[in-house]
């Protein structure tokens, strides 16, 4: 385990009206609450670039990375609270080119304080890291990929968790593999996809289910060449395929996401295919019964390319797309457990409002949504939003 002291610079933040859509089925507001950009006294700004998903922390404060720029242009981790006051926690590159990784994906939050994530370049063999920030620790990298596919692959994606000590995620080099790794940076592949006929390529991420089992998509592979569905039962290592995408006709394809409802029953999106070709919206049970539960074009300015969901209390669920919309750069949008789809909001009204959503929404109090966009925000390399809705 390598450690590094936690590193950042003065920030000035800069800030967009609100804007306000209207003209469709309901009302919402959306403003930027951050565009991401240094401004050091006297030098040249430093801009962090395109954001990746947030996450809302115990605390209350909205966490989340930059896939590039800071001042080592490796990317860097943040926070937020939901008022807009933001700062910079690391920077990645702050000790070496390398070491610490780069292009980091995601974080998730273990023990109150500390977080967890992965960076999908860089480290020491250049093959990305999983990584631990401390509050008051510091930054450690837990874990350096090889990118030798037999002993622990390449290219890690967002981690699940177990528990708070306990975390499994996925990596896509060569055809991708599950691991598991604790919070001291133990760490153990427990599946190489290819191990199986037709149990898909490049897997996404896991979620972590109510039954204790882990479940997922692949982006590619599989009987048709477009993605699965799979189960894994982390005490077996067995992996089950629950669906093969392409199975019947206009089937999406290329799955990203998956969630799951307190029903137990599972949603996702896929970039791809549907009646339109712009992706859609899917549900399947733990069991394997699979349903189109939208496609994107059934109505205009409704989404292309959806990212990800996240689920309300009563079962409603909010997303974002990366295109379509009256701008052609993005929306956020409700569909209900009936599948009922609602269009919230269109990104990038405005050279400074938020486009090309990168992620699924947070869920906030008060009716409010929470995200990042990998345009506009005034300096164009993303920014982060809030929306009520």
């Amino acid at each position: 385990m390598t450690t590094f002291s936690i590193s950042g610079i003065a920030r000035k933040a800069s800030r967009a009206l609100l804007v306000t859509l209207l003209g469709f089925s309901g009302v919402a507001q959306g403003a930027v609450l951050e565009s991401l950009v240094y401004s050091p006294t006297g030098a040249a700004p430093i801009y962090e670039k395109y954001p990746s998903r947030l996450i809302l922390a115990s605390n209350g404060e909205l966490w989340g990375t930059t896939n590039r720029g800071g001042p080592y242009d490796s990317g860097t981790i943040f926070k937020i609270t939901t008022g807009g006051a933001y700062s910079t926690q690391f920077s990645f590159g702050s000790v070496n080119p390398y070491d610490d990784g780069g292009r980091p994906s995601s974080i998730i939050e273990g023990a109150s304080g500390v977080f967890y994530g992965t960076a999908e370049a860089k480290g020491t063999y250049g093959y990305g890291v999983i990584f631990r920030l401390d509050s008051v620790g510091g930054f450690h990298v837990l874990k350096s990929f090889t990118g030798n596919a037999a002993a622990d692959g390449s290219f890690p994606r967002k981690l699940a968790k177990a528990n708070n000590n306990l975390f499994y995620g996925v990596t896509v080099g060569g055809s991708g593999s599950i691991f598991k790794i604790d919070s001291a940076g133990n760490f153990t592949t427990l599946y190489r996809f290819g191990t199986q006929p037709f149990d898909g390529m490049y897997p996404n991420s896991l979620v972590m289910g109510s039954d204790g089992n882990l479940y997922g998509t692949t982006y590619n592979g599989g009987q048709y060449g477009q993605g699965t569905i799979f189960k894994f039962v982390p005490s077996t290592q067995q992996l089950t395929v629950l669906y093969q995408f392409g199975s019947i006709g206009a089937d999406l394809s290329r799955a990203v996401s998956l969630i799951q409802q307190s029903s137990g029953v599972l949603y996702g999106t896929s970039w791809e295919g549907g009646n339109f070709g712009k992706g859609g919206i899917f549900k399947i049970t733990t069991g394997g019964t699979y349903t189109l539960a939208y496609h994107c074009g059934t109505v205009a300015n409704d989404c292309y390319a959806p990212q990800g969901l996240a689920v309300a209390a009563n079962g409603t669920m909010y997303g974002t797309s990366y295109s379509s919309g009256a701008n052609a750069k993005g929306t956020a949008f409700s569909l209900t457990p009936a599948h009922v789809f609602m269009l919230l909001y269109s990104f990038g009204a405005t050279v400074s409002d938020v486009a090309k959503p990168s992620s699924e929404p947070v869920l906030g109090g008060s009716n409010l949504l929470y995200g990042t966009g990998n345009e506009g925000g005034g300096a164009g390399f993303g920014a982060i939003y809030k929306i009520q809705y």
